[in-house]
């Protein structure tokens, strides 16, 4: 059985470990330089029991049979209450897609 498990990481080096994964969604297309990521998860786990800023995490790293499939930084992160259950919520890119925000921009650039 294939085991899928996320681990968040704080800017100090504090991990939390979400091992529910109810459904993920990872991408990486051919030509582009970075992953992507999509996934819910149960947050009842007792490193998620504060309802804490999601922004608290640096980023997330996302395993399938232990072995790390994506590293990067977290785009959105929501954690909700249904029915009394704390579900959260993620949309994360790998790191090498910051690669693509080093672009001059169209035009004329002189004083370089």
């Amino acid at each position: 059985m294939t085991s899928v498990s996320a681990v968040f990481v704080r800017p100090d080096g504090e991990e939390s470990k979400a091992i529910r994964v109810l459904n993920f969604s990872f991408q990486k297309e051919s030509y582009m330089p970075y992953t992507k990521l999509s996934m819910t998860f149960s947050a009842n786990e007792a490193l998620f029991n504060s309802f804490d800023s999601p922004f608290d995490y640096s980023y997330v790293m996302f395993y399938i049979d232990d072995e790390c499939v994506h590293k990067g930084i977290i785009d959105d992160f929501k954690l909700t209450d249904e029915s009394g259950v704390k579900i959260g919520i993620l949309k994360s890119r790998g790191f090498t897609s910051l690669l693509l925000d080093n672009h001059y921009e169209p035009g004329m650039h002189t004083n370089i």
